[in-house]
């Protein structure tokens, strides 16, 4: 229980919309992982269009949230604590994840994640690096192979832009698997 009993740093809101004015720095407990979850101390996170859509509101209909709400779902940093039935993960290894975007919790220093959610870092993979990719990776994976006719009629991507575009290029030209 590497983490139980402490406090840790946070930055959550507690209301809809009022940007980044509405922000606050707080110290709250440092999360407990249950069944199937991991603790991570952050060393990185990605801020995401859909963090500050989820904060103004305009997903309330699909992302429904209970105050206070730590928002960030990127992120990455290193294994402090595992919950039971956890098998993948120890601690000390140095991982990436994306926590729900309902769930939430990224702006922290400490963070929980599903074992379902998360991949090993690997040492060339710098943590700014690695919490860059989980929504990017997805967007490009889902368009590409909900979209795969759009391959049979269109020729290479050739100047991906951002993270998602690279993704994107590196999926047309290998595979999503890959």
């Amino acid at each position: 229980m590497a983490a139980a009993g402490k406090l840790m740093h946070a930055v959550q809101y507690d209301h809809y919309g009022g940007g980044a004015a509405a922000l606050k720095h707080v110290e709250i407990p440092v999360p407990t992982p249950k069944n199937g979850e991991i603790l991570m101390k952050l060393e990185a996170v990605s801020i995401n269009p859909v963090d500050w859509k989820v904060q103004s509101g305009v997903l309330r209909p699909l992302f429904p949230r209970k105050f206070p709400h730590i928002p960030v779902s990127d992120i990455a940093g290193e294994v402090v604590e595992v919950g039971s039935g956890v098998q993948r993960f120890k601690v000390g290894d140095k991982v990436v994840a994306t926590v729900s975007i309902s769930d939430g919790g990224g702006l922290a220093e400490y963070a929980v994640a599903k074992e379902s959610l998360t991949a090993i870092r690997l040492p060339e993979v710098s943590a700014e690096e690695a919490a860059a990719l989980p929504i990017a990776a997805l967007t490009a994976h889902e368009a590409l192979t909900r979209i795969d006719s759009c391959f049979r009629w269109c020729g290479p991507l050739r100047r991906p832009a951002g993270k998602t575009g690279e993704r994107a290029r590196h999926c047309h030209l290998w595979g999503p698997e890959h």
